[in-house]
C-alpha cells in the first residue's frame, strides 16, 4: 500500500507541489485516513519519497557504470534510467522539510558529486566543453530530464524518445565546438 501511495503522490506533487494530503489520497485511491495512518504527516510522506528517489537515483548511477563504461554509453544508460526520476527532483529540491535534514542533503550531495565526476570525465575526454563546470552539467541533466519528463506526461514526446533527446542535448548542446 505504501508503494501505491508513493507512486501516486509523485505525479501529483510534480504537477502541484502544494497538493494536499486529500488530493494525494484520492490519486492513490485510498482514504485520507489510510494515507495518514501510513504517512502521519506531509513531512513523513516527503521523507519516504526522498528515500525512494535517492535509492533509485543511486541505482541508476550504479547501473550506468559511470567510471568504467565509455562516456557516451554510460550517458545513454544514465539518461534512460534517470528519466523516470526526473519528476521527483523538482519536488524534492525545494521541500523545506527535507532541506533541513542533514541526511537528505548528504545523500543528495553524494549523488550530485558522482554526476560531477562523471561530467568531468566527459570533459577530460574532450566530449564536453571544458569551460562549463561539471556542476552546471549535472544540474543541466536534472533540468533537461524534468523538461523531457513533462513532455512525456503531456504526450508531446514518447517515453522512448526522451533519453535520446537528453543525450543529444547534452552532447550537442554542451558538446565541444567542432
Amino acid at each position: 500500500m505504501k508503494e501505491q501511495i508513493l507512486a501516486a503522490a509523485t505525479p501529483v506533487l510534480a504537477r502541484d507541489r502544494g497538493a494536499s494530503m486529500q488530493v494525494i489520497a484520492q490519486a492513490a485511491g485510498v482514504s485520507r485516513t489510510t494515507l495518514t495512518r501510513l504517512f502521519p504527516t506531509r513531512d513523513a510522506l516527503m521523507t519516504a519519497l526522498s528515500e525512494q528517489v535517492h535509492a533509485a537515483a543511486s541505482a541508476a548511477l550504479d547501473a550506468a557504470e559511470l567510471v568504467d563504461t565509455p562516456f557516451e554509453t554510460a550517458l545513454t544508460t544514465l539518461t534512460t534510467k534517470f528519466l523516470p526520476l526526473a519528476q521527483f527532483w523538482g519536488v524534492l529540491s525545494v521541500e523545506p522539510h527535507l532541506l533541513r535534514q542533514p541526511e537528505y542533503t548528504t545523500r543528495a550531495d553524494d549523488l550530485i558529486h558522482r554526476l560531477d565526476e562523471f561530467f568531468a570525465r566527459g570533459q577530460r575526454a574532450g566530449l564536453l566543453r571544458a569551460e562549463l563546470s561539471p556542476r552546471w552539467l549535472s544540474f543541466t541533466l536534472f533540468g533537461l530530464s524534468e523538461t523531457a519528463w513533462y513532455l512525456v506526461l503531456d504526450e508531446q514526446m514518447g517515453a522512448r524518445q526522451a533519453p535520446d533527446f537528453l543525450v543529444s542535448m547534452l552532447l550537442n548542446g554542451s558538446g565541444k565546438a567542432r
